[in-house]
């Protein structure tokens, strides 16, 4: 599914008007056009990011089961670096990676898809 249809899907909540009676302030925002172009943004730009992971985890030959756990990483990893910089993310991804380890992925591709959004290791 891309960003834009994505974004379409999400949309479709704030039309509807059971939505609007119980979220009158996401509706009124949502009417602003400079909001809706950021939101589509946003999407798209998720949508990217899960084509980058998946490209890496085609190339270390992940099996087809375990790639909703691996994106699912992606995008905490996505939304640590829309959050945090230098040795904060650089460690929050450290915790990331050892709780997925536990949980049975293997950490080389782990540290691939970490890699691709530039987080080096922590420092010890």
């Amino acid at each position: 599914m891309t960003g834009t249809q994505r974004y379409n899907k999400w949309l479709l909540r704030f039309n509807d008007p059971e939505s609007q009676a119980t979220s009158p302030a996401m509706t009124r925002l949502m009417a602003n056009a400079s909001v809706k172009q950021l939101v589509e943004s946003e999407f798209n730009n998720l949508y990217s990011m899960e084509n980058g992971v998946r490209q890496i985890l085609d190339t270390a030959g992940v099996d087809t089961l375990l790639v909703p756990a691996y994106l699912n990483f992606g995008r905490r990893l996505y939304k640590l670096v829309k959050r945090y910089t230098g040795e904060t993310a650089r460690n929050e991804c450290a915790v990331f990676i050892a709780y997925y380890v536990a949980k049975g992925l293997s950490q080389s591709v782990l540290e691939l898809v970490r890699d691709y959004f530039n987080i080096t290791a922590p420092t010890p």
